[in-house]
């Protein structure tokens, strides 16, 4: 059973504009506070981010981590997965939507990894942002559910396009 939630999500390009920050690809993880942060070395990113990052750089999934030089992590305590704040770009979505599900699936994978010898239910959660209109608008996907749910992941995020 998984909960998705599609909500609109603030003008991204202005918010980096406002943060003096670049983002420069397509496909990016995001600071999990990139709406409230004051400034640019006040962004927290997931715990998860570095360790994702490497696995997804690894299994030649192409991503950035939009970052000011260094990463300050969040921990949780909590046996739930929390992944990173995921960008997908409006380009991306138009041209290249097939980026996103091997990384969903590579994603998933690394989670499955994860789990492996935990008991009781193992949940992820994943907050995608989608550029549905170049420069302009946004949308916020947020997931909580089974790793096998994420399958449907990118269907729901290409079907943003069209809203």
């Amino acid at each position: 059973m998984s909960n998705n939630k599609v909500s609109e999500f603030l003008n991204l390009d202005k918010r980096l504009t406002e943060l003096d920050l670049k983002l420069d690809a397509d496909f990016c993880i995001l600071p999990e506070n990139i709406e409230t942060a004051d400034k640019k070395t006040d962004l927290i990113f997931t715990e998860s981010t570095t360790s994702v990052n490497k696995y997804l750089k690894q299994k030649n999934v192409n991503i950035e981590v939009l970052t000011n030089g260094s990463l300050q992590l969040r921990q949780r305590k909590s046996i739930d997965f929390y992944a990173p704040l995921i960008f997908v770009g409006f380009t991306l979505l138009q041209e290249n939507s097939n980026i996103l599900s091997v990384g969903i699936n590579v994603l998933s994978d690394y989670i499955s990894d994860y789990f492996k010898g935990s008991f009781g239910e193992k949940k992820v959660k994943l907050e995608l942002i989608v550029e549905t209109k170049k420069n302009e608008e946004y949308k916020s996907l947020n997931y909580e559910g089974s790793v096998e749910g994420l399958k449907e992941v990118p269907k729901i995020v290409k079907s943003m396009k069209n809203e």
